[in-house]
């Protein structure tokens, strides 16, 4: 498992507990390239910057760990060893992710590219572009975004696990994105963030959806006026 976050986390939180903070840092890092949404890594990564380069040089990072709580919901993941954040206004990445998680797919495609525009880094924010313009019917362009996100990269969990389902929606070949997935996240502990329980079925009829106290982040069944319609990384290459 030596691409699985959930090491990673713990590893992690291994180098912040005696006071290793470069390493922590980069294991959360690396943790935020495996799965962008990991609210408790962000906290991590604020936490050792502070460390590391004092308070001046760290608001921005616990503004992103902030703009993750509204895809992670309340941390059922290993801990980061990271103190709670500062509290922190809504910026407008949390916005976009609260837009996506509301089912306001156009006002989260304002918010996800305006942010974009600044932060082009933030896979947590592409994520949020691809899914709201597949459900504002904008299809073509995200499967381009998709494509673009897989290639720089390619062990992004809530990537392939969209390029798997969109794959089996359309009678592709979804092995190559779930094994990659796998790779990352080997029980998919950390689907139902992004897929609802009917698409995880298809992925694997064995996976169990644990219970939460607010719906999937990303509903995932295509709205009605455009059932066939999926997401497939082939289409933007």
């Amino acid at each position: 498992m030596k691409e699985g976050w959930e090491v990673h986390l713990l590893t992690g939180v291994g180098h912040a507990a005696i006071g290793a903070a470069e390493e922590a840092r980069a294991e959360f890092e690396l943790v935020l390239r495996l799965e962008p949404g990991c609210a408790p890594a962000a906290r991590g990564v604020a936490s050792a910057v502070t460390t590391l380069e004092g308070t001046a040089a760290v608001a921005s990072y616990w503004q992103r760990a902030a703009d993750l709580r509204e895809y992670w919901g309340p941390d059922d993941s290993p801990a980061s060893g990271a103190a709670p954040p500062p509290r922190q206004p809504l910026s407008r990445a949390g916005l976009a992710h609260r837009f996506l998680r509301g089912g306001l797919w156009e006002h989260a495609v304002q918010e996800a590219r305006a942010c974009l525009d600044l932060e082009p880094g933030r896979s947590d924010l592409v994520m949020v572009l691809i899914r709201a313009l597949w459900r504002s019917h904008q299809v073509a362009e995200a499967r381009v975004v998709l494509a673009a996100l897989l290639s720089r990269q390619p062990l992004c969990f809530p990537a392939n696990l969209l390029a798997a389902l969109d794959a089996e929606i359309n009678g592709g070949d979804s092995i190559k994105p779930l094994a990659m997935a796998r790779r990352v996240d080997p029980l998919l502990r950390g689907a139902f963030r992004v897929l609802d329980a009917s698409e995880l079925a298809l992925l694997d009829p064995d996976l169990e959806t644990p219970g939460r106290a607010e719906p999937p982040t990303v509903p995932a069944q295509p709205p009605p006026a455009a059932p066939h319609e999926a997401l497939s990384p082939a289409a933007g290459r």
